[in-house]
């Protein structure tokens, strides 16, 4: 199931030392404090030091969005023992990162992932430009199933269409310029989270035979998710979406099939779904044709049979009962 939100979607918060009128670097400690996690933050240049950050938390997951000169930043044991224990995965975007966790140290290049357990001390070190993209995740999501993490950093290995399919989803959910609502938020850092798990593969679940069945679930909610982003598409076909995702067509409709449904059905439903509420919710000056070509249709004989077939009613008879 989805993490459950407990608070409203808060906006973006953001900061930029050049907006500063102290110390850039006494600055900077209080932004990541702010706006990451606890922690101790040194530059190599101070005097020169640059940097920008945003972010936003919800419920509890928090969505970092950042880029600085050359750096570092150290939680220290009482701050790891005291303050929030989440999970920081990070993708990184531009730089290095250089990782060091209990006995373990880890080398962060451009487009790799990395998990790290906040609640224990760690050192990374940016011995350049960096530009980065956080999740925190709350423990539930992540403890379960990652195995090893107590011995420090976990690269998540770049051998399975989910990391790739996690790289997109990092990068929406802390991307400034959108602003999903807390159930959104929710099911992506929930799909993030078996993508992730589906990418370390039988790394984290050595025995588990059930693993190749699971994969498929994870795939197939991330797929779900990107159709929901598409419906106004009309070349929303099965082949578009098996190609985005590095699967074959038949394994698309495979994948379907094993959750008691199939593609098309799928996308017609979800199509209709989104004229109801587009019925009940846009102005009445918004005509019905618009709402069906808006939600993918080319032809509104056919949304209105449609439509009736799914829920027992036409869509002016929606709209005239609403009234």
């Amino acid at each position: 199931m989805p993490v459950q939100l407990q608070n409203s979607a808060s906006t973006w918060k953001s900061w930029n030392t050049t907006r500063a009128t102290a110390n850039h670097a006494d600055y900077w400690s209080d932004v990541v404090a702010r706006g990451v996690i606890h922690a101790e933050t040194r530059a190599k240049d101070a005097p020169r030091f640059t940097g920008k950050l945003a972010s936003r938390t919800v419920g509890p997951a928090r969505f970092v969005s950042f880029k600085t000169a050359a750096h570092s930043v150290s939680r220290t044991a009482r701050q790891a023992g005291g303050g929030e224990a989440l999970f920081m995965v990070s993708l990184q975007v531009k730089g290095v990162s250089h990782i060091v966790q209990g006995d373990r140290e880890l080398r962060l290049r451009p487009s790799e992932i990395a998990i790290v357990d906040s609640a224990r001390p760690f050192q990374i070190t940016f011995p350049e430009e960096v530009e980065r993209r956080l999740v925190l995740m709350p423990r539930a999501l992540v403890e379960p199933w990652l195995v090893g993490i107590e011995r420090g950093p976990v690269l998540v290995p770049d051998r399975t269409a989910s990391l790739q399919i996690a790289r997109l989803a990092m990068l929406h959910l802390t991307d400034t310029n959108l602003n999903w609502n807390e159930g959104d938020c929710g099911a992506a850092v929930d799909a993030l989270s078996r993508l992730l798990r589906g990418a370390l593969g039988d790394g984290s679940t050595p025995n588990d035979a059930g693993l190749a069945d699971r994969k498929d679930g994870f795939r197939l909610e991330a797929i779900r998710q990107s159709i929901r982003t598409q419906l106004n598409r009309r070349d929303l076909t099965p082949g578009a979406i098996a190609a985005a995702f590095g699967l074959s067509t038949r394994t698309l409709h495979r994948i379907f099939e094993s959750e008691g449904t199939s593609f098309s059905r799928f996308v017609m439903n979800e199509r209709l779904s989104r004229a109801r509420s587009l019925i009940e919710n846009a102005s009445p000056c918004v005509s019905l044709t618009q709402i069906a070509m808006d939600c993918g249709f080319s032809e509104a004989s056919h949304f209105s049979r449609s439509y009736r077939s799914l829920f027992g009613e036409a869509p002016q008879q929606t709209r005239q009962r609403l009234r």
